[in-house]
């Protein structure tokens, strides 16, 4: 069976994303289709705000700040089972591949580099009072774009 395999990405060590920043990284993917065109890859940046309410809060006896564990849970999984998006700030997409390629079965990579623009929202924690506190963070997706196949 043919198949394209699962998409990474792979961003480049740096510090917290901040506008102005340039981000570098790697788009990856695997194939087992021969001569696969591939007519696009996609790099998807979004800063998505959360609120982290004290109602919310599944370990409200934490000595662990409310936050930082958060943090710690999407750094890990990815997304938290508690707190939900509650606004995107700010979303682009970025082109990786300038132009289709064909490319035969095995690994390949794509790089990109990325700026944030000097408007984007700011990756930070506000302390709204001592029970909530809101939290803009980047998320990264990659789309790789190929004829329907049949």
């Amino acid at each position: 069976m043919a198949d394209i395999g699962v998409v990474n990405i792979k961003i480049d060590a740096q510090e917290d994303a901040t506008p102005g920043t340039t981000v570098t990284g790697s788009v990856q993917f695997d194939t087992t289709i021969p001569d696969l065109k591939i007519v696009e890859v996609v790099l998807r940046v979004e800063a998505l705000a959360y609120l982290i309410t004290k109602e919310q809060d599944d370990e409200p006896e934490s000595a662990v700040p409310r936050h930082r564990r958060f943090l710690n849970h999407i750094r890990k999984w990815g997304k938290h089972p508690t707190y939900d998006v509650v606004e995107v700030l700010f979303a682009a997409d970025v082109p990786v591949l300038p132009e289709p390629v064909t490319v035969q079965p095995g690994h390949h990579e794509k790089t990109f580099e990325f700026t944030i623009p000097q408007d984007a929202p700011v990756t930070e924690v506000k302390q709204k009072n001592d029970d909530d506190a809101a939290i803009v963070l980047y998320r990264y997706y990659a789309a790789v774009k190929v004829p329907y196949l049949i």
